[in-house]
């Protein structure tokens, strides 16, 4: 919810913020916890962080360059 706050008052700093809180490894072990071995390999699941991805995808769309500080983004 904080990136999405960010991204309605047009704030850097609190979408990059909340992608890095997400893309850090404590929460992305936690949100990773789905049936990836359906959909992607075991080695995707630890080296991507899919949310983290997307909201910085969707925020570079819509002409915010962010800098994300993770391996799991970048």
């Amino acid at each position: 919810i904080t990136f999405f706050e960010g991204l309605a008052e047009k704030n850097e700093d609190k979408m990059q913020k909340a992608i890095e809180i997400i893309a850090s490894t404590k929460v992305h072990q936690k949100r990773q916890k789905f049936d990836y071995k359906t959909m992607y390999g075991d080695w995707e699941n630890g080296i991507m962080s899919y949310y983290g991805i997307l909201y910085t995808k969707l925020a570079w769309i819509l002409g915010f360059e962010l800098e994300i500080k993770s391996p799991l983004v970048s």
